[in-house]
């Protein structure tokens, strides 16, 4: 998925685990992946550690190196081709981002909770002493809806 919000919750949700529970957050039962074999990593001891993988060491060795199973898929046939680069930083507002704030508008929302949306934003709007701010703003809305943008430019 291309949703900014989505790519960000993919690497939130695994380092939140890592904060509040511990580095083996994936050895949890209820988080482990479900495989015939047990996985060979470099978090084992400390809170949480359900499998501590003996005395394997916890650091490359050159003395036991790991062992890799052989690959059963082959991923340059199962993965599609990328034809562009990964982005470090992306900071401008594309068509996309408005996406689900459309759908949350036009599907979601009652008339109830859309009178609400309008008198919550148009209450803090009328703070605002800069008619530029405001108008860039509404201009954001209307990329969401132009009922947005109509309703707050009357309120």
């Amino acid at each position: 998925s291309a949703d900014p919000v989505f790519q960000s919750r993919l690497f939130s949700y695994a380092d939140t685990h890592r904060h509040r529970i511990g580095t083996n957050y994936q050895q949890l039962p209820v988080n482990a992946p479900r495989t015939g074999y047990r996985m060979g990593n470099f978090q084992r001891d400390g809170a949480m550690a359900f499998y501590n993988q003996g005395s394997r060491p916890n650091y490359l060795s050159s003395i036991e190196p790991i062992s890799f199973r052989p690959r059963s898929v082959n991923l340059g046939k199962t993965h599609g081709h990328f034809v562009s680069q990964a982005v470090s930083f992306m900071s401008e507002i594309r068509p996309e981002d408005f996406n689900a704030p459309r759908a949350l508008w036009g599907k979601v929302w009652d008339d109830a909770a859309r009178e609400r949306f309008i008198n919550n934003v148009s209450g803090k709007m009328e703070m605002c002493g800069e008619k530029e701010i405001l108008k860039r703003q509404i201009a954001i809305f209307r990329e969401v809806s132009p009922e947005i943008a109509t309703r707050l430019e009357k309120a």
